[in-house]
């Protein structure tokens, strides 16, 4: 599996997200810090902690990361949206400019985030 390195670049700006997907996001944050401190979940009902838990299941954290499970044991790293284009201009550059599939292909192998296909295509 290819790592590529997050790095910071004067070209990274954030891909323009609806507000369905700014809501999901902030699921995710939610998300995160459930499974960081499971017992600070105030002023959640029961119904919506068993939505919380359900949603938790299918990420975990290590050393601050999230990171999104997988059924194959190829768990990918979350990537927070301000690192997303960044990801997708470093990958696509490291791999010469090999195309969308190819890009695509590479960046499912290590990370995840919300409406990744939309942001690739």
């Amino acid at each position: 599996m290819a790592v590529y390195p997050i790095t910071s670049s004067p070209l990274a700006t954030i891909i323009p997200w609806s507000n369905k997907a700014k809501a999901k996001d902030d699921e995710l944050k939610r998300v995160m810090k459930f499974l960081v401190d499971p017992m600070q979940q105030e002023g959640i009902n029961t119904k919506e902690l068993k939505i919380l838990i359900r949603k938790a299941s299918s990420f975990f954290v290590v050393d601050g990361w999230l990171w999104k499970k997988d059924p194959r044991m190829r768990h990918k790293l979350v990537v927070e949206e301000g690192k997303q284009l960044g990801i997708l201009r470093q990958v696509h550059n490291k791999l010469g400019h090999k195309g969308i599939f190819i890009t695509h292909t590479q960046i499912l192998e290590c990370f995840w985030w919300l409406y990744f296909d939309d942001n690739v295509y």
